[in-house]
């Protein structure tokens, strides 16, 4: 209680009126980077836009409900009501993001993340509420990610389908391992694995892209390639008895809600203040693109009857182990930040030491390394949660 009354007094960095627009000191002071090191963020050890919020928001965007479920929701919905549903729930997450962006462009954002902005604007006693929810939160959503990757093994290679619950124990732990080495690494280490599957993720979507525009019919899947009569029919709902609209939006909105990988890495970026709702903003729009390009050559190329038809739509008409294999690495992504950004939160939970026995966790004086426990704690956790049990024949 005494600490939460001496956090309190303190003036917050969010909330100071008198701190400049920029909290980079004196103009004469501040030190200019050039284009590539602002994007990329490769000083100082330092994130930059791209690397620290687009990639990660992209990616975190680039989910499964994407490559699984949008087939899905166009052929029961139609082109229009989609494009709808895709223009609502956009219109949520960028006023979202316009908010938060008007919030963090007011002062310092330190390490912490969404439990920081919390804490200095609501106050700490529900930001050290929300900050154990939240850490707890991106705990279980990186152990469903690994699950979600082994799955994956499980559904496609049938040796592996026929292991017992050790050997699956075994494959998920090192799935986690292999992600909690990266995120010992550091941020930069980080950095340069998202690089990667931000790259991965864009050879599939220009796959996927590709194989609808230019392939011809395939009767044997139900491709008819283009076709007019495919497209105005497209254009309109065919529900059933048990779907609707709310239930189509329903499928589509969480795909849009995971826009807060950026600001939980804001304590790695190098201008928190100005690349966060920036970054954010650009990954939102990207993906919006993506969404109604993917939607549009579907509406065009594929009857409604086909897009309905299972989970694995876009794999059956285009390249089957190019989506597998972007469902799989949109899964590892999503276990890598959340399992990053987690203990971040930690990190600034411990330094506030709103909790007893968080002493330990909280870096030491006069250092800014994060230190290796906060990482361990998320990769201890994930590997518990991810094998599923055994189950009986």
């Amino acid at each position: 209680l005494n600490r939460m009354a001496d956090l309190r007094e303190e003036s917050s960095p969010l909330l100071s009126p008198t701190l400049p627009s920029s909290t980079h000191g004196p103009a004469e002071k501040r030190r200019k980077f050039g284009f590539c090191t602002n994007m990329f963020g490769k000083s100082s050890g330092k994130l930059g836009v791209l690397s620290g919020v687009f990639i990660l928001v992209f990616e975190k965007l680039i989910n499964v409900a994407f490559w699984e479920r949008f087939a899905f929701c166009l052929g029961e919905a139609g082109l229009l009501q989609t494009l709808s549903a895709v223009a609502i729930a956009s219109a949520a997450v960028i006023l979202t993001t316009v908010n938060l962006g008007a919030i963090v462009s007011n002062g310092e954002v330190r390490i912490g993340g969404v439990y920081y902005v919390i804490s200095r604007t609501l106050g700490v006693e529900l930001g050290g509420a929300l900050g154990v929810l939240i850490f707890f939160a991106l705990i279980f959503g990186s152990a469903l990610n690994i699950l979600g990757v082994f799955a994956l093994f499980k559904t496609y290679i049938p040796a592996v389908a026929a292991w017992s619950w050790w050997p699956s124990t075994g494959i998920s732990t090192a799935i986690t391992a292999l992600c909690l080495f990266i995120v010992l690494g550091g941020a930069s280490i980080f950095a340069k694995a998202t690089n990667l599957i931000f790259v991965t993720i864009i050879g599939a979507l220009l796959c996927i892209w590709g194989m609808l525009a230019f392939q011809g019919p395939r009767p044997d899947v139900g491709f008819v390639s283009w076709s007019w009569d495919t497209f105005r029919d497209n254009l309109w709902a065919h529900y059933d008895s048990k779907t609707d609209y709310l239930f189509v939006f329903g499928i589509m909105l969480p795909a849009f809600t995971n826009i807060l990988g950026g600001l939980n890495m804001s304590g790695d970026l190098k201008n928190p203040s100005r690349d966060i709702p920036r970054g954010t903003l650009w990954a939102i729009y990207s993906i919006v693109g993506v969404y109604v390009m993917t939607i549009v050559l579907l509406a065009a190329t594929t009857p409604s009857d086909v897009l309905t038809h299972g989970y694995f739509v876009l794999a059956d008409l285009t390249f089957p182990y190019v989506v597998l294999v972007g469902i799989g690495i949109a899964s590892l992504a999503g276990g890598l930040s959340n399992m990053i950004t987690a203990s971040r939160i930690l990190v600034s939970v411990s330094k506030d030491r709103l909790f007893p026995l968080m002493g330990w966790i909280a870096p030491r004086p006069r250092t800014k390394a994060t230190p290796l426990q906060v990482h361990s704690l998320p990769g201890s956790f994930s590997p518990s949660l991810a094998p599923s049990p055994p189950t009986s024949p």
